[in-house]
């Protein structure tokens, strides 16, 4: 996660979510990425980085908060349409005004032939 070291103090990790009970604490999965439903980033803060939204984690560091889905043949199978939805979801949501702009003057335009 080299690439996103300057951005670490905003993303959120299992620490900032998660309280084991005691004894059961473990310092490397605490510092592991907290992922949303769709392999991606999460804000610690909310409101504090929402491009993180775009920034998925299909790697090894994803199993801590997607199970083996992301590391193994078997997983695989689950774990990438998770993810191409998650990549389209955000895609389409990014652009959604842009859309309904094009639906209302689709809508209103005199051009359309009538059926």
């Amino acid at each position: 996660m080299l690439e996103l070291a300057d951005h670490l103090p905003v993303i959120a990790t299992w620490r900032d979510m998660y309280t084991p009970p005691p004894g059961e604490e473990d310092e490397g999965l605490a510092g592991s990425a907290y992922l949303g439903a769709n392999f991606e980033m999460t804000e610690k803060v909310p409101g504090t980085a929402p491009w993180l939204n775009a920034v998925f984690n299909f790697s090894r560091g994803a199993q801590m908060s997607m199970g083996p889905m992301p590391i193994g043949l078997s997983g695989i199978k689950y774990g990438v349409p998770r993810l191409v939805h998650g990549i389209t979801r955000q895609l389409f949501v990014s652009d959604a005004a842009q859309y309904f702009d094009g639906m209302k003057t689709w809508q209103d335009s005199d051009d359309v032939a009538e059926p």
